[in-house]
Formats: C-alpha cells, sequence, structure tokens
C-alpha cells in the first residue's frame, strides 16, 4: 500500500479525535440532588432546573446511565469529597463534578452548589438563599461563577449585595417531566473483521468474488441515537482493494437502558482497486447496524447487509457483507 495514500486516509481520523477532544472540555457530571428538606417537591425543581442551567450555559451532560455507573465506583454510593469527585470524573471522563446540596432554616430554602474542576483538581462551593419562584435565574447566577476555570475568586459574590430573599410559595413542580439537556459528545473508536462478496460485476471480471477485510472506524457520537465516522478499510484476502469513507448512521434504542440498538447507515467514500483493473471510484454504501454493549464503554456491533454500489470506469460493481466490530465510546 502506498504509504502517503494511507496517511491521506488517516490524517481526517486524527482531526476527528482532536475537534472531539475540544468539545468534550466542558462535560459535566451533575450528581443527584441532595438534601434534608420535607417532601419532594422542592428538591425536584432545584435539580431540574440545575439541569436546565448546566445546558443553557454550554456545558454537555454526562447521561443519566453514565452517572450511575460513576457513582457504583465510590465505596458509599455518596461521593462528597475531593478525591471521590476526581474519581467520578475520570471514569466518566468529565472535566466538571457538580453536587446541589439543599437545605431548610426555618422558613427559608438554602441551595449550595459544590464543584470539581478535574483539570485543576479544585473543589469550590457557593451558596445563597433560595426563592423557590426565581429558582432559574438564581442557580444561573451561581453556576457561571462557579463553572470556571478561573473559580470564584475573591471578588463579593453577586447576590451577596442584596438583601436577604422572602420565603414564598412553591410553584407547581416539574416531577415527571424531562428536563432539557445538552447531548453529550462522545468519542467513537472501533475495529472489526468482515467479508463481502460481488453481487455484480463487470463481465470480463476474473478471480475470486470473495474478499475479507479488516476495518477501522473513528468519529463522533452525537446524542444518544446519532454517530458520524469516518472509516477505512483493507481487504486481506480475494482481490486487492482499500476502502475509505466518511458515514453516518441513526440507532434506536430497543431497550429502556439503551444496551441494545439497531438502525441504519449511509456512507460515502472512495473504493481503491490495486488489482489488475487499478482504479479508483466512487463509492456509496448502505448498512444495516446492531449493538450491544458489553460493558459501560465498549459495544460488539454487527453490520449486516453492508451493500456498497461502486461505479467504476471498467463497469459497476455492487458488494453485498457483513462484518463484525469491537467499538469502544468514551
Amino acid at each position: 500500500m502506498n504509504p502517503l495514500r494511507s496517511v491521506a486516509y488517516l490524517a481526517p481520523v486524527a482531526a476527528v479525535l482532536l475537534m472531539a477532544s475540544a468539545a468534550r472540555a466542558d462535560m459535566v457530571l451533575l450528581i443527584p440532588a441532595r438534601g434534608q428538606v420535607p417532601g419532594k417537591l422542592i428538591t425536584g425543581n432545584i435539580a431540574y432546573e440545575t439541569r436546565y442551567v448546566m445546558a443553557e450555559t454550554g456545558h454537555s451532560l454526562v447521561d443519566d446511565t453514565q452517572t450511575q455507573a460513576s457513582i457504583l465506583q465510590v465505596p458509599d454510593h455518596q461521593p462528597d469529597n475531593a478525591d471521590e469527585f476526581a474519581l467520578l470524573a475520570k471514569v466518566a471522563n468529565a472535566s466538571w463534578v457538580v453536587l446541589p446540596t439543599i437545605s431548610e432554616t426555618g422558613n427559608r430554602y438554602r441551595l449550595e452548589l459544590t464543584a470539581y474542576w478535574a483539570p485543576g483538581g479544585r473543589v469550590e462551593s457557593v451558596a445563597r438563599d433560595i426563592d423557590v419562584n426565581a429558582v432559574h435565574q438564581q442557580i444561573l447566577e451561581m453556576a457561571k461563577v462557579l463553572l470556571r476555570p478561573e473559580g470564584v475568586g475573591t471578588g463579593a459574590l453577586p447576590w451577596e449585595t442584596s438583601g436577604p430573599v422572602a420565603s414564598t410559595p412553591q410553584p407547581e413542580s416539574h416531577e415527571g417531566t424531562t428536563p432539557p439537556q445538552a447531548r453529550p459528545i462522545v468519542i467513537i473508536a472501533g475495529a472489526g473483521l468482515g467479508v463481502s462478496a460481488a453481487i455484480d460485476r463487470p463481465s470480463g471480471a476474473t478471480g475470486s468474488s470473495v474478499a475479507t477485510f479488516g476495518a477501522l472506524r473513528a468519529g463522533l457520537g452525537l446524542g444518544e441515537s446519532l454517530e458520524l465516522s469516518i472509516g477505512f478499510r483493507g481487504h486481506l484476502s480475494g482481490p486487492r482493494a482499500i476502502a475509505a469513507d466518511a458515514s453516518g448512521r441513526y440507532l434506536a434504542p430497543l431497550d429502556a437502558g439503551g444496551r441494545v440498538r439497531l438502525g441504519p447507515e449511509l456512507g460515502v467514500g472512495a473504493f481503491v482497486q490495486q488489482g489488475g483493473a487499478k482504479q479508483t471510484s466512487l463509492m456509496l454504501r448502505v448498512n444495516a447496524v446492531a449493538s450491544v454493549e458489553v460493558s459501560g464503554q465498549v459495544s460488539v456491533e454487527a453490520a449486516l447487509g453492508d451493500l456498497a454500489w461502486i461505479p467504476a470506469s471498467s463497469g459497476t460493481l455492487v458488494l453485498g457483507g457483513g462484518a463484525v466490530y469491537g467499538v469502544a465510546r468514551f
């Protein structure tokens, strides 16, 4: 294989990974709200608004499944110090860990937000009395001074220059609704083995119509279902050829936990024949993908059908086959 050609194919993969690292710079693991307030109404509202504010300020939230899996790594399942926050950040690959704590004194509610910043290993917190009719704006002010690389600083906090907040009736509960949240962006990397066979090929073609191949895949997961990636495959046996493409897939969950997913994949790229007819042709690919999660980050995936249409100058080539991949998402 031409080394310069290989570099040309692998360079876009490296670019995708670099962009993904930057995109995940503000990933937040939000610990479920804690407190000693009787009833669930105020706790539910603050938990809802805290999630909403994380998204509004441009942070991506670690999904609930990964959050719970990370918390289970803490011996007492109640992370509350720098070492335990650091463990959560490492397991979930998050830059921030945020813990809301609610308390009640007399007829007043008080919220404390504690934040751990993983790059600096720093824990800080801010607290204030909460007016339950102004929760959103108050939490937004707290997040803006707390979730920033430079930290809280030494100046007066915006709400410290005003008088105490009077207690007011509780607003309508958000309990039972799903709060808006920033969809997580994940890095995807995978490798697999497959087989393909010529369903249709030029009339003058000779030799085997069956090939085995090795494949690499790297890209981004955008939310729970959409994935964009760049793939590269090279034939290990059969007609000598390599291929590279950019693809998008939509994997819909088939179970409540999203461990089993199924959906279509579409791709466009180039198919390079290296045998007798040396030529590079457009390749359009359609595929059905089934994915089964075997651990928090690793899945086994099967490509079913994997039809490729290649309009080469010597005649149209149609390939069909399948492959099995091991894929990591982090």
